[in-house]
């Protein structure tokens, strides 16, 4: 059986890319910054598998633990800090801090559509967010 996306999993694959690699796309990069595109993305790539058993995931969020990412692609808490912040700042993430007790953890709503709009807009509207 085939499984069909919804239409917010192929606007993720389509910011993504086609392929099942984790990919950068070399516009965002320079929309919005290396680290802040591969925190992107990353965010995303999960966001998109959490959609399939998970159709809200998009209105509440994914979670995604600061250890992965600096394990995975070496940032320390304090770039993944300093991101978080320039997105917050560009409209494209935000973040509901979840203490459970015992761990805190971030949970990450991505905006889309801003998100598409900027990787949409010409040459001459390409501004870098914040460093």
């Amino acid at each position: 059986m085939k499984k069909y996306k919804n239409e917010d999993q192929e606007l993720i694959r389509a910011i993504l890319g086609q392929d099942k690699f984790l990919m950068l796309n070399l516009k965002l990069v320079q929309l919005i910054g290396l680290n802040e595109a591969v925190m992107v993305t990353y965010i995303l790539d999960k966001l998109e598998h959490t959609l399939n058993w998970n159709k809200d995931a998009l209105e509440t969020g994914v979670v995604v633990y600061r250890k992965d990412i600096e394990s995975r692609f070496k940032l320390s808490d304090y770039q993944q800090r300093k991101v978080e912040k320039n997105l917050i700042e560009g409209g494209i993430l935000s973040i509901n801090i979840i203490f459970d007790g015992i761990n805190t953890y971030n949970n990450y709503k991505v905006n889309l559509e801003r998100l598409n709009n900027k990787l949409s807009s010409t040459e001459s509207d390409l501004t870098p967010l914040k460093n």
